[in-house]
């Protein structure tokens, strides 16, 4: 395992590699890279993930992130910079959401790891960011 690096703003490239080879996709990570705040991480030339965070309101930040199949071995790397960074934004008093598929198991597991819990909202989708509960 490398080194891991954080590029912000994310690279077209990386947006593009992220969104894999769906045209749907690939045009909407790189609309969203241009009215997100972006960060992509890279082990040496490895994309391994894009976080982006999108201003809804002054005090509302939705989060997202695309993982690649390479960023396996490094998640808890990962993991560990999100909790850093989410908790840096909500101490500032913002509200950190994302909108994960009830359906999507794995989007679950990612939120539930970073920090997130479940909204218990009309939106079955939401899940606001509570931060480590347990550190």
């Amino acid at each position: 395992m490398g080194r891991l690096t954080a590029i912000t703003p994310a690279p077209r490239w990386a947006a593009l590699e992220a969104a894999g080879r769906w045209p749907f996709m690939r045009r909407a990570m790189i609309l969203q890279r241009l009215k997100c705040e972006t960060v992509a991480f890279v082990d040496g030339d490895e994309l391994l993930a894009i976080g982006m965070l999108f201003r809804l309101r002054t005090r509302l930040v939705e989060f997202a992130l695309a993982i690649t199949p390479a960023a396996r071995p490094h998640m808890r790397r990962l993991i560990r910079h999100a909790h850093l960074t989410l908790a840096a934004i909500a101490e500032t008093g913002v509200l950190v959401m994302s909108r994960i598929s009830p359906s999507n198991e794995a989007g679950k597991r990612m939120a539930r790891l970073t920090g997130f819990t479940h909204g218990r909202m009309r939106d079955p989708s939401i899940w606001l960011w509570k931060g480590d509960r347990h550190g």
